[in-house]
């Protein structure tokens, strides 16, 4: 998944790719992002 490449995409959590990190903000604003982009 690309979001604008904004770096902090690489640490944040991505259930899709199996991965599990403690949940930020960021990622928060990040996951919103990203089903914008799953959704197109």
């Amino acid at each position: 998944v690309r979001i604008s490449g904004n770096p902090t995409m690489k640490k944040c959590s991505f259930p899709a790719a199996g991965l599990s990190f403690p949940k930020t903000e960021v990622q928060e604003e990040i996951g919103e992002e990203d089903r914008k982009q799953m959704e197109k």
